[in-house]
């Protein structure tokens, strides 16, 4: 996904003397500052701030303390996201993909024309966003390809994560850290708040199915097909309870025929219900989708961005699932049997995240379970 040529990291004259700054002038994003030298510690925190060439933050004037009174000759700051914000619960709620594409550029452009430490010094505020681990994932697999050490400084908080540079002692000194067991450890292998889809194992999925191309072509055809078949298959359902409803009137049975008028409302209540409620928390949730991590290719292109859980395809197919069993089980069975279908597919095409997917078919089913049984 990124591009073969890497830009060239360039000194200029600032305030205070030679500094690596890009861009070269004040933006809402900041890939690189720093100053010059073969040996450089590499800061990783969180998201910049306002610092700039001879205007640092209280936070950068602790990094460039510890760099100088360890040995390093140089530092520079990265962060995990290249946003500038100075409080970080005004970041971005999911990703800009172009924004990162390009921060990991510079960042191969920092290890192929240095010798780089890299400090692992974002505190707990990777827990600020979801998207936040996989996005250091992308930077580890970089860091991986060339070796490069990881270290951090003082004691970490109770959930692992690095000490953030302010209010460190001026005598810390760099300890080794194993950075990708802390993510291992701290996100289970996962890169978005309780899934294990991160673009490494997804690859490794779309790999093998590249081997396997008349598997590959079904998901997709079954991907972009069968999520219809709930939708069409509804009006079929309320087609056989009016002709029920209307035969009921027919024989002569007004006070069953009221009673079924009141079940088939629930029928059109329930899902509807579900159905906005569903689109309602998702929007408020607005979880980033999987190919918003970068380096995510799906398996199925898609542009939308947030709103990922709960996957309203897998509440969908779900609630409708059990008002077709409620009414004919034996329907129903096969209905909820595509659904969990469904359910698969938006994984396998990367449209979803597990979590997603889970979340979506048990609101579904408990919503069509309250809404038809004990209502």
């Amino acid at each position: 996904m990124l591009c073969e040529t890497l830009p060239r990291l360039e000194a200029d004259e600032y305030p205070g003397g030679l500094w690596y700054y890009e861009p070269h002038t004040y933006q809402p994003y900041r890939y690189v500052l720093g100053r010059v030298g073969r040996r450089p510690l590499v800061c990783i925190g969180i998201n910049p701030s306002t610092a700039q060439p001879g205007a640092l933050d209280p936070t950068l004037k602790s990094v460039e303390r510890l760099a100088n009174a360890n040995g390093f000759d140089s530092w520079i700051m990265f962060n995990v996201y290249p946003q500038r914000a100075t409080n970080p619960n005004d970041m971005d709620k999911t990703p800009d993909r172009t924004l990162c594409d390009e921060y990991l550029r510079w960042l191969q452009a920092v290890l192929a024309q240095t010798e780089p430490t890299m400090w692992a010094a974002w505190g707990t505020l990777i827990e600020k966003r979801d998207y936040l681990p996989g996005l250091m994932r992308e930077m580890v697999a970089l860091t991986r390809e060339k070796n490069i050490p990881w270290v951090t400084f003082g004691p970490r908080s109770k959930k692992g994560h690095p000490h953030h540079p302010l209010y460190l002692r001026k005598d810390s000194t760099p300890e080794p850290f194993d950075v990708e067991n802390y993510l291992n450890t701290c996100f289970g292998g996962i890169s978005q708040g309780g899934n294990s889809m991160t673009p490494e194992r997804y690859k490794r999925l779309t790999d093998w199915l590249e081997g396997h191309p008349a598997l590959r072509e079904g998901i997709i055809l079954l991907n972009r097909w069968l999520p219809l078949v709930p939708f069409v298959c509804y009006p079929v359902l309320l087609v056989l309870l009016n002709l029920r409803w209307f035969t009921m009137l027919t024989i002569g049975r007004g006070g069953g025929a009221l009673d079924f008028m009141q079940v088939i409302a629930r029928a059109i209540l329930v899902p509807g219900l579900a159905f906005g409620l569903g689109t309602i928390l998702r929007a408020r949730l607005n979880f980033p989708r999987p190919y918003e991590q970068p380096g995510f290719v799906p398996l199925v292109s898609k542009e939308t961005h947030g709103n990922s859980c709960p996957s309203r395809h897998a509440l969908s197919a779900a609630v409708l699932g059990m008002v077709w069993l409620y009414f004919y089980p034996a329907v129903g069975v096969v209905m909820l049997a595509i659904a969990a279908l469904i359910c698969l597919l938006r994984v396998l095409s990367g449209a979803h995240f597990v979590r997603d997917v889970l979340a979506g078919a048990a609101f579904g089913l408990t919503f069509g379970f309250v809404g038809m049984w004990l209502l």
